[in-house]
């Protein structure tokens, strides 16, 4: 199992910070982690870095994310000389940039897209009159 914080979590440079546990939830030892960032709808090829051990856990960075949405996250651990694990997950990646949002999913009205998303108007109304563009 495995535990991947992005910070500060937005488009641009990120520090990853890499949790690796065994299926009880105890501590693994690998030899070597990496990890890489892909979204393939939008023909971004894999964003591959190795990780750095920091403590017990495992750091990334810079990793530089140049655009919010869906992601393809795999880490690829190297646990002995002999065994090798590869975990991907999809990560969705905030844009912090409503109107980015309505534009990336085609309405035309902003009120369309805080529906989709399930946000307060008056919070998204907010949210969106301090976003420049």
């Amino acid at each position: 199992m495995a535990g991947v914080t992005l910070r500060p979590g937005r488009p641009g440079a990120n520090r990853v910070e890499i949790v690796l546990m065994s299926t009880e939830g105890g501590p693994v030892d690998p030899l070597e982690v990496r990890i890489s960032f892909a979204d393939p709808a939008r023909g971004i090829e894999p964003i591959r870095l190795d990780a750095t051990r920091d403590g017990p856990d495992w750091v990334a960075d810079p990793v530089t994310l140049p655009a919010g949405g869906h992601w393809t996250v795999r880490l690829d651990v190297l646990v002995s000389d002999f065994a090798k694990d590869a975990i991907e997950a999809d990560l969705t990646l905030k844009t912090g940039n409503l109107r980015a949002v309505q534009l990336l999913l085609s309405h035309t009205k902003m009120d369309s897209t805080v529906r989709y998303l399930g946000v307060d108007l008056d919070d998204a109304l907010t949210i969106s009159e301090a976003i420049d563009l």
